[in-house]
């Protein structure tokens, strides 16, 4: 069974891409058979956050019908170093293009999309890196998947749209919804009180980070959480990820990628 899992912000900048990139690395390095999409249109570059660089068509051009989905699947293991029990893959965005909103029936070719992904590359698990904010893109997303990771940030004026998306997503029948606290203070990230933030948001929090280290978002040929395993940002990446990883063990109804659209 495919498990879908959308990383999302309502704010821009908030470190998502990096999130998903490492959790993907993270839960393959894990054993996991994992995809992970970069459906984040306003800045596709989840390839740059594993340390590869991918010339090649991805995610708009399957939208557009310009590439196959063999074409904008590229196996993407090399990047998990040694010991890495899973693989991974990964559908980077492509070159950024409107002409797919002009189809008939847009929304509905894109929930097609990324069910031929999923039918193609018959992972386990499934990261999709979301398009920030409320857009179109973002509520069709979160009508495939099965659990979505929010991520907020203590310090900025973004919690009423973190709020508001956690709304929108139990509307649109989102199963588990849990929220990221980023960029803390260490102090915060080890013996911080999460009952606040969990009452603020009504949802579990379910990771805590701390600042991104200078060069995470770009590192040099292989992922952060790969190349410095043993940064705090790193640690409490794989305490999300190991929990992530539990909460499998529990039995689940089929994902609904597969099911009706």
């Amino acid at each position: 069974m495919t498990t879908i899992l959308g990383v999302h912000s309502f704010r821009r900048g908030a470190g998502k891409s990096l999130l998903a990139a490492s959790l993907a690395v993270v839960m393959a390095r894990a054993g996991l058979d994992v995809t992970v999409i970069d459906a984040n249109r306003d800045s596709a570059d989840v390839a740059a956050r594993l340390g590869t660089a991918l010339a090649g068509p991805g995610f708009e051009e399957a939208l557009t019908g310009a590439a196959s989905i063999t074409d904008v699947v590229y196996d993407a293991s090399s990047v998990l170093g040694g010991g890495a029990l899973g693989r991974l893959s990964i559908v980077p965005g492509g070159s950024r293009s409107e002409t797919h909103r002009d189809v008939a029936g847009y929304r509905e070719r894109e929930i097609s999309v990324l069910r031929e992904i999923v039918m193609t590359t018959r992972p386990e698990l499934v990261v999709i890196d979301t398009p920030s904010g409320l857009t179109e893109d973002t509520m069709t997303i979160l009508t495939v998947v099965d659990d979505l990771i929010l991520i907020a940030q203590s310090e900025h004026t973004d919690h009423q749209g973190t709020a508001v998306t956690i709304d929108v997503a139990r509307r649109l029948g989102v199963p588990r919804v849990g929220i990221a606290l980023v960029e803390l203070p260490v102090a915060v990230v080890s013996e911080g009180d999460l009952a606040p933030a969990e009452a603020q948001f009504d949802a579990p929090v379910i990771g805590t980070l701390p600042v991104r280290p200078e060069g995470a978002d770009r590192p040099d040929g292989a992922p952060f959480v790969v190349q410095h395993a043993a940064d705090p940002w790193s640690l409490q990446v794989l305490t999300l990820a190991s929990r992530l990883l539990e909460e499998r063990k529990t039995p689940r109804p089929a994902g609904r990628i597969l099911g009706p659209a």
